[in-house]
């Protein structure tokens, strides 16, 4: 009896031992790197996901560290986030726990098994351990630059160093970061046009290969071609990979109103009004341009605010402010006004200038602009020019 108490005890010592750097794994443990697909509903999950897995038969752990968490008890969640200062965090979680959220939403799980001594995964045991205390287990999110796909392939350097080597030439494409992300929103126009909207020419610099691991398929794919070198030899860094869930096939509807019908129903209805408006020789609809160019204003003061205000890099230097711009803010109060200023007839002729520019020679632009915003430009070219001719008319 006391024997068999020696021995449970003997068991029970290193579980104890669990969270702490300390424990040691035992040789049956493995590291691994979960893959799991995107999803089609939610913005956030239209590039899927990827996440640590460590087990250890032997001492009965079996869990996920993942970067992809954030607490919205943090203080000014909302505005960090806004700001692009917000804090995202690794968490762990039991793996059939974590396996059963991707399972009810029909996103497959892949596994790759890296190829690690007992030392490299116990260095890897510990460093995420650690990470998962206190301030450690924070850190600055990114969209492209620092998410949960990154981290992966950060930590695997960190841990690894220069003993891991990813093979450069898995990437076969030229590309940019805009053109990547338009591929992953197939069936999310508006979450595809708001991006497209919001975030600048960083996002339409040519891609090194490094810089395709912000998603976690190219995360799956670079280790599928990387190797470690370990005591002068070379060995793939994935040693086994398996589907641990495999989605059922689903049909997908993309949405009926898109941004490009809706901006072209907004244009034939400005072209409605023109034709109105010109019968009177008048400008009568005067409601309708204060809500156009307070929109476009509105829309001016946010991409301002997005590149001059925030941490957000992929939001610098966006051209949309061409279109969108803060100053059209002033324009609702002057259409109601008897006597109009005079500079409002160089106003217009200015906007008009920027619109027929803009969709004449927008694929010649050094940022992506997004083709549903042709209508939008022909509905300012249109506005400007009636208000303009009124102007210089009456």
């Amino acid at each position: 009896m006391m024997r068999s108490f020696f021995v449970s005890l003997a068991f029970l010592i290193p579980l104890l031992g669990i969270g702490q750097s300390t424990m040691r794994l035992s040789p049956e443990a493995e590291i691994s790197v979960l893959t799991m697909d995107p999803g089609q509903f939610e913005l956030y999950a239209a590039f899927g996901h990827s996440a640590f897995r460590v087990k250890d038969r032997f001492y009965h752990i079996d869990k996920v560290y993942n970067y992809g968490t954030f607490d919205f008890n943090q203080p000014n969640f909302y505005w960090n986030f806004a700001k692009g200062n917000l804090n995202y965090m690794l968490g762990t979680k039991e793996f059939n726990r974590f396996a059963y959220e991707y399972q009810y939403f029909n996103r497959s799980i892949r596994e790759q098994t890296l190829n690690l001594s007992d030392s490299q995964k116990q260095a890897f045991f510990q460093f995420l351990q650690h990470n998962t205390k206190g301030d450690n287990k924070y850190y600055r999110y990114d969209y492209f630059y620092n998410n949960c796909a990154t981290k992966i392939r950060d930590v695997l350097k960190d841990v690894l160093g220069d003993s891991l080597v990813f093979d450069p030439k898995y990437v076969t494409e030229t590309t940019t970061i805009r053109k990547k992300t338009d591929e992953y929103l197939e069936y999310q126009p508006w979450g595809d046009f708001g991006i497209d909207l919001g975030l600048g020419m960083p996002m339409d610099k040519e891609m090194t290969p490094e810089m395709f691991m912000f998603l976690p398929d190219y995360v799956e794919l670079g280790l599928k071609h990387a190797h470690i070198y370990r005591g002068g030899k070379k060995y793939d860094a994935v040693k086994d990979s398996r589907i641990l869930f495999q989605a059922k096939e689903q049909t997908f509807e993309k949405t009926t109103i898109t941004p490009f019908i809706f901006f072209w129903l907004l244009f034939f209805l400005s072209l409605f009004i023109t034709i109105l408006d010109l019968k009177k020789r008048r400008v009568r609809h005067k409601w309708f341009d204060a809500l156009l160019f307070t929109t476009l204003g509105l829309v001016g003061l946010l991409l301002t605010f997005l590149w001059f205000f925030t941490d957000h890099m992929a939001s610098k230097n966006n051209l949309n402010i061409l279109w969108a711009m803060p100053t059209h803010l002033m324009l609702p109060f002057l259409f109601f006004k008897r006597n109009k200023p005079k500079w409002l007839n160089i106003y217009f002729y200015l906007t008009l200038t920027l619109a027929t520019v803009l969709f004449l020679f927008w694929w010649m632009f050094p940022q992506q602009i997004h083709y549903a915003l042709s209508p939008v430009f022909l509905t300012i070219m249109v506005r400007s020019w009636v208000n303009r001719k009124n102007f210089e008319v009456f």
